[in-house]
């Protein structure tokens, strides 16, 4: 019957309880941890683009020429952008990414299940030659020994896991920082804004929103600064001396007209005939 590596109580028994061993990596046989068989999406495009960072930076020279005199250095051209890639293009490759992803994960799902079954086998191994060792050194009765062997397979297959989750997340840390890093640079947005997600998916639809986000929000301040100046371009200047705009509109009544002649100002035709109608 399989039997459950979480399971330590030991059944009450007579005799001397034999000393504990500590048990390393080796004792556990073939129990092996999840990170053993495969990683997770971000390490997998965190080595891809690992390797293609690698490739770029291998790539040979074409052809070595002799090292030219300072007299003899043309000026550099001016830098050319890279040429775009067309959208289309751009987001077929973004699906066959994520496709690839979704493959990986599925395979991985697989693994994991057949993982599980192979440990349980390899647990229960480890726990019969434990017990039949302490059935031979110790001479105990084999119920004892078989409680005393899955307390200590199932502490050591505890410390493993534990040493393996460690790694695993400062591996898993890693990639996420270098992922993240890949689409901020491609989409043009914080990086630190995409480390919130925990897959590149996630990553490259969250970066992808922000992008849109920021175009409009762009366009509509650029629309309200054409707003502005086009109120501003049809409020006509004011000519504070005769109070009406410079195409000649109203902009006084007759008693401030009046006001202002009292003060000695010079009046226009127009302030005049407001003044003086019967004239």
């Amino acid at each position: 019957m399989a039997t459950n590596p979480e399971q330590t109580t030991a059944s009450p028994a007579t005799g001397t309880e034999p000393a504990e061993v500590t048990l390393g990596e080796e004792a556990v046989g073939g129990l092996r941890g999840e990170s053993a068989i495969g990683i997770g999406p971000l390490e997998d495009m965190a080595a891809e683009l690992e390797a293609e960072t690698t490739a770029e930076e291998a790539a040979p020279p074409v052809g070595v020429a002799p090292a030219p005199s300072a007299e003899s250095i043309p000026p550099a051209p001016p830098a050319e952008a890279p040429p775009a890639i067309d959208p289309r293009i751009q987001q077929e490759l973004d699906t066959l990414r994520q496709q690839s992803l979704r493959d990986r994960e599925q395979l991985r799902r697989s693994e994991s299940q057949a993982l599980e079954q192979e440990n349980r086998s390899a647990f229960q191994a480890a726990v019969t030659a434990r017990q039949a060792e302490l059935e031979d050194q110790e001479g105990i009765t084999p119920e004892r020994a078989n409680a005393i062997a899955q307390r200590e397979i199932g502490m050591a297959w505890r410390t493993y896991q534990a040493e393996l989750a460690v790694s695993r997340a400062e591996t898993q840390a890693e990639a996420k920082i270098r992922v993240a890093a890949h689409y901020a640079e491609q989409y043009k947005v914080p990086v630190v804004e995409l480390m919130s997600y925990n897959t590149p998916t996630a990553m490259q639809k969250a970066a992808e929103t922000m992008t849109a986000a920021s175009k409009t929000e762009a366009r509509l301040a650029a629309l309200e600064a054409e707003n502005i100046a086009l109120k501003k371009s049809k409020v006509p200047a004011q000519n504070f001396m005769s109070g009406t705009g410079s195409g000649g509109t109203r902009g006084n009544s007759r008693e401030a007209i009046r006001d202002r002649y009292v003060e000695g100002a010079s009046l226009t035709p127009q302030e005049k005939a407001i003044l003086y109608p019967d004239r």
